[in-house]
């Protein structure tokens, strides 16, 4: 169960307890973003941007993690 607020460390404490799966496929675009945490007032708060706005782009507008194509 999530505790009523979640704190970077309990963050940091998840991480630390997870096991990824890879999953290794060729011939696909790699990409990389960062997921940014400070400790706020009231918990973690996490930095978002928001993507250019492109005509013809489907996610032009959209709230992101920054990062992108490798």
């Amino acid at each position: 169960m999530l505790p009523a607020v979640i704190s970077v460390s309990h963050v940091r404490r998840a991480l630390a307890e997870h096991e990824p799966e890879l999953h290794p496929v060729e011939r696909v675009r790699h990409a990389a973003v960062a997921m940014v945490l400070a400790e706020g007032e009231r918990g973690a708060e996490a930095l978002f941007i928001e993507r250019a706005r492109h005509p013809g782009d489907p996610w032009s507008g959209h709230m992101a993690f920054p990062g992108g194509g490798v």
